[in-house]
């Protein structure tokens, strides 16, 4: 304002005024700046804090994260019993409950299984009698009571060549025989007991022999012929080639040949109480097939 058109009294006045109004400008624009670097340093602080929590959120998901079993494979899963129920103690045949929450496991402990069941095998055993009429290749029926009504195809993978003992199956060796299951069920889960029938091959063009003619001696298959002329039997060893229920086709006797039914060494020996001792029976080995 042009002092020369106000009067000097007022012009002072604005000029105080003035003066005021550029100081409180200042102070403001100070009070500005300080609020800014107050202001920086409190966002500072607070983005330290959410750093910080941050970092605690990403701890914590790494260990619920280590919580989760991922499994490497698609599958079934079966709870493993828990051996530690018991205290340790455990006996043969003793039954033991599954894995459920709330148990503590120790460190190693394995609790599940996970089992691929696009591809399951069966593994059955039958005895050495029974060896020679199975073999790879061969077609097979499956049934099982977790699945009632349901069969299923498979196919013998392969024979076990070393049979083992089994007390339970009798003094027979057991062979251990691998099937595939050509469409597996998820009802029939891997433990799971089957019924296994297996569809034998045709035999044709055999000679073939009652079941009860036929014995063991020194692991080998034998058969007890008459010698011709007289009513002598002697030993011939013979090749199985086919068992069933009341037959087996052998090799290594001639059609029309007479053999016994029982040993006749026990006959000879047996105590005949004043009476004579009857002659074992001696049917004629057919031919043919079965």
């Amino acid at each position: 304002v042009d002092a020369d058109l106000i009067g000097a009294n007022e012009f002072k006045i604005r000029q105080v005024t003035l003066d005021e109004a550029q100081k409180k400008l200042v102070q403001a624009q100070q009070d500005v700046k300080s609020r800014s670097v107050t202001n920086q340093a409190s966002l500072q602080v607070l983005q330290e804090k959410l750093n910080r929590a941050k970092l605690t959120a990403d701890r914590a998901r790494q260990n619920m994260d280590n919580l989760v079993i991922k499994a490497p494979m698609a599958g079934v899963v079966v709870v493993r019993e828990n051996q530690d129920a018991a205290g340790g103690f455990f006996f043969s045949g003793m039954t033991l409950p599954a894995y459920r929450v709330g148990d503590q496991v120790n460190s190693g402990r394995p609790v599940i299984d996970v089992f691929d069941v696009s591809k399951m095998e069966i593994r059955a055993r039958v005895n050495e009698q029974e060896r020679v009429n199975v073999a790879a290749g061969q077609h097979a029926v499956v049934t099982s009571n977790a699945a009632p009504g349901a069969t299923y195809e498979a196919t013998v993978m392969g024979v076990s060549g070393l049979g083992r003992p089994d007390r339970t199956a009798g003094p027979l060796r057991q062979f251990e025989v691998t099937l595939e299951l050509a469409r597996p069920d998820e009802r029939v889960r891997p433990g799971t007991s089957v019924t296994v029938i297996v569809q034998g091959k045709t035999v044709e063009n055999v000679l073939t022999l009652p079941r009860q003619a036929l014995f063991e001696a020194e692991g080998k298959s034998i058969v007890f012929k008459r010698s011709a002329g007289d009513r002598e039997f002697e030993a011939v060893p013979v090749k199985v080639l086919h068992r069933s229920e009341s037959q087996v086709a052998v090799e290594g006797i001639d059609e029309g040949t007479e053999v016994a039914l029982v040993d006749p060494a026990v006959v000879t020996h047996a105590p005949t109480k004043g009476k004579p001792v009857a002659a074992p029976p001696t049917p004629t080995a057919p031919g043919g097939g079965s």
